[in-house]
C-alpha cells in the first residue's frame, strides 16, 4: 500500500469518527433538552426540609405546589396535554442533603427543572444547575442567587436585603422615629445575614446606628444574654433576621426578662401566624415584613383563588392554619405553570427557560408583588409589606401597602 493511499484511508476514518463524535454529541444535547419532557407529561423536583427543624414549613411548601399542580393537571387537562409531574424530595435544610436530591432528581428521576426551598440549601446547587444547564427555581431572596444574573438559576421572592430595609424606611418615615435605637439578632448563616445585610443598609442609608447586635444558630435555644444586652443598649426596636420558630423564643425570651418594645420580623417567613400561636402575648408589638398576600385578604383575586384550591385540593390543613409557608409556595407555582404556557407546545429546557425571561410585571390577583424576570434580573420581586400582629385574630395583618426600598439602595443591590 502507498503511502498516499494509507494517508487517505487515514483521513476517512478521521472524518467518520468526527461525524460519529458529532451525531452522539448531537443526540446528547438533543436528549438532554427534552429531559424530563414527553408528549404526556413534564417532570419538576424539588427539594425541601420535610424532617428536622423546619419541618413543618417545608411540608407546608410542598402541600401548595401539589395542591396547585393536581388541580391543573386534573381541571386544565395540565399544559398542551402534558401533565405537570412533581418528584419530592427532604433536604433537612442541609446544603450537602439539597446536593444530593439535586443530582438525585436530574439523573435518576429526569427532572426537567428543580424547585429548591431555602438560602442555604439552594445557593450550594448554583454551580451544578449552570454547569448542567438545569433550571433553577429557589425559594429565596439571597444574594448570590440573582447577583451576578445566571441564566438557569431563578430567585423567587423578594431579595432579602429590601425586605429588611423595607421594615426601616417603615419605621423611620412611616412611624415618624428618625433616628431608631435597633438592636438586631438574627440566623446566623446566608438567611438571616442577608437580613443583617438590609438593616446595615437602610442603617447607614438613614444615619443612625445598630446599638447591640445578636447572632444565633437556627432552632437553639436563645442565650439570655442577648436579651440583657438589648436592655442594656436601650434598644427601642429588636430587628430580627430569623425563622418563626426562633422569633417566638426570643419573644418569649423578652417577656420573661421583662423588656418591652417593638420587635420586626425583617425577613418574610416570619411572619407565619404560628408565631402568636407560640408566643401568645408576647407577640403583642410583634411587626413583620411580608412578600406576599394573605390568607385573610379575600378581596384579593389570588388569594380567593388559592383558597378554592386549598379547600378542594389537599390544603384545607394549611389553610386553617393559616400557613404563611404554604402561600409562599403559591406565586411561584403559578409562574410556573404560565411559564410552561409561554414556552409553547414544542417545549424544551430552553425555551422554559426563555419563557420564564418574558415576564414583565406579571400580576397574581394581588397574592404577589408583580414578577418581573429578564437575562439581567433573576430575583422576581422588589416588594414588601408590614404586618403586625392582632392577637384576637391570631394572625399577622396589614399595616402598609407595598414598600419599595429607596432607588440608591435599588440600584447599589441590583446595579441596574
Amino acid at each position: 500500500m502507498s503511502v498516499r493511499k494509507s494517508r487517505s484511508r487515514g483521513m476517512t476514518l478521521i472524518c467518520i469518527g468526527a461525524l460519529i463524535l458529532l451525531f452522539v454529541f448531537a443526540n446528547g444535547a438533543l436528549a438532554d433538552s427534552k429531559r424530563g419532557i414527553t408528549d404526556n407529561s413534564v417532570t419538576f423536583g424539588i427539594s425541601a426540609p420535610l424532617s428536622r427543624i423546619l419541618a413543618e414549613s417545608g411540608l407546608a411548601s410542598v402541600a401548595c405546589y401539589q395542591a396547585y399542580l393536581k388541580y391543573v393537571n386534573e381541571v386544565k387537562g395540565g399544559v398542551y396535554g402534558r401533565k405537570i409531574k412533581l418528584v419530592v424530595t427532604d433536604s433537612q435544610y442541609e446544603p450537602s442533603r439539597s446536593l444530593a436530591n439535586f443530582k438525585r432528581l436530574v439523573t435518576r428521576d429526569d427532572a426537567m427543572a428543580v424547585i429548591s426551598w431555602g438560602t442555604p440549601p439552594s445557593t450550594i446547587l448554583i454551580k451544578p444547575a449552570m454547569e448542567e444547564k438545569v433550571p433553577l427555581i429557589a425559594m429565596s431572596g439571597g444574594k448570590d442567587l440573582f447577583i451576578p444574573p445566571k441564566r438557569y438559576v431563578v430567585a423567587f421572592a423578594t431579595p432579602w436585603e429590601f425586605q429588611s430595609v423595607s421594615t426601616v424606611t417603615y419605621i423611620v418615615e412611616r412611624m415618624g422615629d428618625k433616628a431608631p435605637k435597633m438592636g438586631m439578632f438574627y440566623n446566623n448563616d446566608d438567611f438571616g445575614r442577608g437580613g443583617k445585610a438590609g438593616i446595615e443598609m437602610a442603617a447607614k442609608y438613614y444615619g443612625f446606628k445598630i446599638l447591640s447586635e445578636a447572632p444565633h444558630i437556627t432552632g437553639s435555644p436563645v442565650d439570655k444574654s442577648a436579651v440583657t444586652n438589648f436592655k442594656a443598649a436601650g434598644v427601642k426596636y429588636i430587628m430580627v433576621g430569623a425563622h418563626s420558630g426562633d422569633v417566638s423564643s426570643l419573644l418569649l425570651e423578652m417577656k420573661s426578662q421583662g423588656l418591652d418594645c417593638d420587635v420586626f420580623g425583617v425577613l418574610a417567613p416570619s411572619s407565619d401566624p404560628k408565631i402568636i400561636e407560640q408566643a401568645g402575648d408576647a407577640a403583642a408589638r410583634y411587626y413583620s415584613v411580608d412578600q406576599q398576600g394573605r390568607w385573610t385578604d379575600t378581596k384579593a383575586p389570588g388569594i380567593i383563588q388559592m383558597i378554592d384550591i386549598a379547600k378542594k385540593y389537599g390544603g384545607a390543613k394549611y389553610m386553617q392554619e393559616k400557613s404563611w409557608y404554604y402561600t409562599s409556595a403559591w406565586g411561584p407555582v403559578l409562574m410556573i405553570e404560565e411559564a410552561l404556557r409561554r414556552a409553547g407546545k414544542d417545549l424544551t429546557v430552553e425555551k422554559f427557560v426563555d419563557a420564564l425571561d418574558t415576564f414583565n410585571n406579571w400580576e397574581t390577583g394581588d397574592s404577589n408583588p408583580p414578577i418581573t424576570l429578564n437575562p439581567k434580573r433573576r430575583i422576581s420581586c422588589l416588594g414588601s409589606i408590614i404586618v403586625k400582629a392582632d392577637l384576637k385574630q391570631r394572625d399577622l395583618l396589614p399595616v402598609s401597602g407595598w414598600i419599595v426600598p429607596p432607588a440608591e439602595i435599588v440600584k447599589k443591590v441590583l446595579g441596574e
